[in-house]
């Protein structure tokens, strides 16, 4: 009899936990939304069962400050939002009786783009989906700015034109419609989008008439400008003059650039017989599955890393990275120790080492005070800021810790250059190194992190010596 009882309990604890399993679903590809405008973030329960009794959370995965909305003990929360979101986020009521956990993001803005966790979770399930915003941006009509004559006897002209997203196209017409030969368009992107400049030299013609465009997928601005006959002979006559000065002053300037340059190419050596010397300290590193985020794919033994699809077997517990997508390596080191790293044909990534014991769940601060050593490139911005103006984007990054002395630098391998150092650090355990390939940014961001092997032609004889 008492057999039989178990065999029901249990039966009726399998039968309630299978009618609360359920999987999360939404759009494999990035939705496009216009600013100014709403979007719905589609993200729905299958089977279609209720979630007005679970807890519905929308998150920022790009951003510290994540969370967008929070539905739970069936009202919105509104503490925890992040202060850009306020105001703006709607779950449909009405609908979470059918599963329908779609979230309504009124009056898109640019900062609104990246990618997004819908999180949703029961008694005793849960799951989630992520799924990216592009956010598309009309900027302003062009400006066109006339600059002095050049000694080729043509006029410099600059267009500008700033509030697009993504990035538009710039080119130079004449009045014909055929394209100018322009320089490289120069583009700034901060909170307001992306500001283009690109200028073109023009000569005298029968029309002397100019057009600067600006186009995107969408949408296209243009502007035009006309310069008489007596202007260009005007700047004619001035030109003479400004180039017999400034062959006075090239006269001077050769002997400083030439100081320049050999001081230049005298700190580039020294940073490659640097780099050399750090390459007798190579370890042996790969990633350790146990601590990556669900999200993160490992392959070639541990030694490459890619955000991908939802893993079945990550570690639930303590051990792995649930919100912020970093791996550790498997073995941690108190002694000098260098590896690289490609980063090649990516946007977005987060190298350096930390310490086993740091913070893997919710927000993560990537300070030394919190067990980070950690160099982040996010576009064309690094963190902490590099310590010299990086001319080419780094393809291998190389890491090297001087454990005894309490120094992490950062070396652009190819370039011969060092990106940051972290000094007078104190150590007192183990460093592992640190990876996070971030996500992938609508296709823009989908290269791997490979560790490279590293070749050393200055083998080191013992792993005591230290640095």
């Amino acid at each position: 009899m008492r057999f039989i009882y178990v065999a029901l309990i249990l039966l009726f604890s399998f039968t309630t936990l299978r009618s609360e399993i359920f999987k999360v679903v939404g759009p494999s590809l990035p939705l496009t939304a216009v600013v100014g405008e709403d979007l719905i973030l589609p993200c729905s329960l299958q089977p279609n069962i209720s979630a007005v009794g679970m807890t519905v959370e929308w998150l920022r995965l790009d951003q510290a400050d994540s969370t967008v909305h929070l539905y739970t003990d069936h009202e919105d929360i509104s503490k925890e939002q992040a202060v850009s979101y306020k105001g703006r986020t709607a779950l449909f009521k009405e609908e979470l009786l059918k599963g329908n956990t779609s979230l309504k993001l009124s009056d898109i803005q640019i900062y609104d783009e990246g990618t997004y966790k819908c999180l949703v979770k029961s008694e005793n399930w849960f799951d989630d989906v992520t799924l990216d915003i592009l956010a598309e941006a009309t900027g302003s009509d062009p400006v066109i700015t006339v600059e002095e004559l050049e000694v080729s006897g043509g006029i410099g002209l600059v267009c500008e034109s700033k509030g697009w997203n993504p990035e538009p196209e710039v080119e130079w017409l004449d009045s014909e419609g055929a394209t100018l030969n322009a320089e490289v368009t120069q583009t700034h992107r901060d909170s307001g989008g992306f500001s283009v400049k690109h200028r073109v030299t023009v000569y005298n013609s029968h029309s002397n008439r100019f057009y600067c465009r600006v186009k995107q997928r969408h949408y296209m601005k243009g502007t035009e400008v006309i310069i008489s006959d007596k202007n260009f002979r005007r700047w004619q006559t001035s030109v003479i003059f400004n180039f017999l000065f400034a062959s006075i002053i090239l006269i001077g300037m050769t002997g400083a650039v030439s100081l320049v340059y050999y001081k230049r190419r005298g700190r580039k050596r020294k940073i490659h017989t640097e780099i050399e010397r750090n390459r007798a300290y190579t370890v042996d590193v790969t990633m350790d599955i146990e601590t990556a985020h669900p999200y993160l794919n490992l392959s070639d033994g541990g030694k490459q890393v890619i955000y991908g699809k939802k893993r079945e077997d990550y570690c639930d517990g303590e051990c792995s990275f649930d919100d912020f997508v970093f791996v550790l390596g498997n073995e941690g080191f108190e002694k000098a120790f260098y590896f690289e790293v490609q980063v090649r044909g990516k946007t977005h990534w987060t190298l350096g080492v930390a310490k086993k014991t740091v913070r893997k769940k919710g927000e993560i601060i990537l300070k030394p005070e919190f067990g980070f050593w950690t160099v982040s490139k996010k576009n064309n911005v690094y963190s902490p800021r590099a310590s010299i103006f990086l001319r080419h984007k780094p393809k291998k990054v190389g890491v090297f810790v001087r454990y005894d002395e309490g120094v992490v630098s950062f070396y652009d391998v190819d370039a011969k250059s060092k990106i940051y150092s972290y000094t007078d650090q104190s150590f007192s355990e183990k460093l592992y190194p640190i990876f996070s390939p971030d996500f992938k940014r609508g296709g823009k961001n989908a290269a791997p992190l490979i560790i490279t092997p590293v070749h050393n032609t200055h083998p080191h004889q013992t792993d005591t010596a230290g640095l």
